[in-house]
């Protein structure tokens, strides 16, 4: 099980930076904006070779990755988060949780896509990360920073029933970097917008059975609301 939810901490109005598993958390008010720019600059720059100093930092690639919230794999109940491969040789990711917003940056790309804060993001063996989505990508660190903070991404709080959640966060990230594609997660974003389907969205295994069987049968078509409602009619 993905440690997504680990926690239903308070909401911090920040980051989470986590560069070569050290971590330091960055509150964030009108004043120090500017630090946490700083700071997470710092971070995608620091300890590169000397090769890359006056080069300018762009973002090459951009992927969602996906870790089951519930067993071994789901096509629903999943946690979203995106990796960022910059031309300086370091990987990001940056993902919404319940507390915030956790970045992690190292060379070691195996850190930021398989690991959080040092240990495996899936207990279960056979579970690996899995890529649904990738694209190039021409954006520099520094545009990017500056989306981050003036959109105040870091002040959208996690709130499942609203959408407000690590897909969203996913697919406001991606978007904005990739070139061509788009992450839609068509399903979950129609439930997202209807906030009294939770419970049965929740509750009912059956979504997930049928998700399941669409992509074993290996069917192309976006899985909406309505192929699912003709999936489960008699």
């Amino acid at each position: 099980m993905s440690k997504a939810f680990s926690g239903l901490d308070s909401w911090s109005r920040g980051i989470r930076i986590i560069v070569n598993n050290l971590q330091r958390d960055i509150k964030v008010d009108a004043e120090t904006q500017e630090d946490m720019k700083n700071y997470m600059e710092q971070s995608i720059t620091s300890e590169e070779d000397p090769k890359f100093k006056n080069q300018k930092k762009v973002i090459n690639k951009i992927s969602v990755y996906k870790t089951p919230l519930i067993g071994e794999s789901s096509e629903i109940l999943y946690h979203a988060y995106v990796i960022l491969e910059c031309n300086n040789g370091k990987y990001i990711s940056m993902e919404k949780r319940t507390r915030g917003i956790d970045m992690q940056v190292s060379f070691d790309r195996n850190d930021v896509v398989a690991n959080f804060d040092g240990k495996k993001r899936v207990n279960i063996t056979e579970v690996i990360p899995e890529e649904i989505c990738f694209d190039t990508s021409e954006i520099e660190v520094n545009d990017f920073l500056e989306f981050f903070i003036d959109k105040k991404i870091y002040d959208i709080p996690y709130d499942l029933a609203k959408g407000k959640h690590c897909k969203e966060f996913a697919k406001r990230i991606f978007d904005y970097f990739a070139n061509k594609q788009r992450y839609n997660y068509n399903l979950y974003i129609w439930i997202s917008r209807h906030p009294k389907l939770w419970y049965i969205f929740y509750t009912c295994p059956v979504l997930t059975i049928i998700c399941t069987i669409w992509r074993i049968l290996g069917l192309k078509r976006p899985l909406t609301a309505a192929a699912i409602a003709a999936t489960a009619a008699p």
